[in-house]
């Protein structure tokens, strides 16, 4: 995916904007949701199928380009919570549709790539916990 957002990146003066909104085909929002998560006023709010990101920090951390790599939420994340921004979960109301689970061998191949680019995901649970 990571792919196909630098596709579009590249096509835009990313400077001319404040945030960057990144959501996943199965997700719906009520109409006021937007404006719920600027009420937060985080860095960056949701993770995975639904991101909103502050394009300052977008921009000095990762260059303008979004991660090409299968964990490519959690490393923007984590990016943002090194350089200690404020991160802040969705707001209540996001309804994610149900979709089809991968098959076991993804899964496999996804954490062994977590884990060789240093993602923890028992300290993640931990910080998900805390949130």
């Amino acid at each position: 995916m990571g792919k196909a957002i630098n596709h579009e990146l590249n096509n835009i003066d990313l400077h001319k904007y404040d945030f960057l909104l990144k959501v996943d085909a199965d997700v719906a929002m009520p109409l006021n949701y937007l404006e719920k998560c600027l009420k937060l006023e985080a860095d960056l709010v949701g993770l995975g199928p639904f991101m909103l990101v502050k394009m300052e920090p977008f921009l000095k951390l990762l260059g303008g380009r979004w991660p090409e790599i299968p964990t490519d939420d959690a490393y923007v994340m984590m990016c943002f919570k090194a350089a200690g921004l404020r991160i802040s979960p969705w707001p209540e109301g996001l309804v994610l549709k149900r979709k089809a689970e991968g098959s076991w061998r993804y899964y496999y191949y996804r954490r062994i790539y977590d884990l060789k680019i240093g993602f923890d995901p028992i300290n993640e649970l931990f910080q998900l916990y805390r949130w």
